[in-house]
């Protein structure tokens, strides 16, 4: 018995590792996009490529509104989730997205999402400052006690840091 349970726990690692070597990578790219979701594309454009979205399509998760003073004034903000993806837009375009977890699925396939250096959700801070660099502006995120922004202003990238681990990704346009 215990060597029929050894084989099959052996034959299951084969196939997760097999399964982990098929995963695709979706670059967080600052100030342009996180896969195939692009900065400034119109909602409609991104619920047309949800198939390309965590879940594939059908995927929309939540949506939620509210308004939002921005430098431009008062505008209502609309945030969708697709799987670990939160797309952040206004009437005309997508304005910010936000990643969560560092792996989700896209039409039954595992994707990784992976910044620039390679940092992703799970990296450590040290490893998120080799790989962007020292040149952030940090600020705790209240009312939350330990929860850090750590924002590259010039990168157009920011990451949320807690228990020195970074948990969620974000990207926004940059400054014309």
């Amino acid at each position: 018995m215990k060597r029929f349970t050894n084989l099959i726990l052996a034959a299951f690692l084969i196939v997760a590792t097999r399964a982990a070597s098929y995963a695709e990578d979706w670059t967080i790219t600052p100030g342009q996009s996180v896969g195939p979701v692009k900065l400034g594309m119109r909602l409609t454009e991104v619920e047309s490529s949800s198939k390309l979205l965590p879940g594939g399509t059908g995927s929309l998760i939540r949506k939620d509104t509210q308004t939002t003073l921005t430098p431009k004034g008062q505008m209502k903000i609309v945030y969708t989730r697709y799987g670990g993806i939160e797309v952040q837009w206004d009437p005309r375009a997508v304005q910010s997205i936000v990643t969560q977890p560092n792996t989700t699925t896209a039409q039954g396939r595992s994707v990784n999402l992976v910044g620039p250096g390679g940092v992703r959700v799970g990296s450590s801070l040290q490893d998120m400052e080799q790989a962007l660099g020292r040149t952030y502006e940090s600020r705790e995120l209240q009312p939350q006690k330990g929860v850090y922004m750590y924002r590259y202003l010039d990168k157009n990238i920011g990451c949320v840091v807690k228990g020195g681990k970074v948990v969620s990704i974000n990207i926004w346009p940059g400054k014309k």
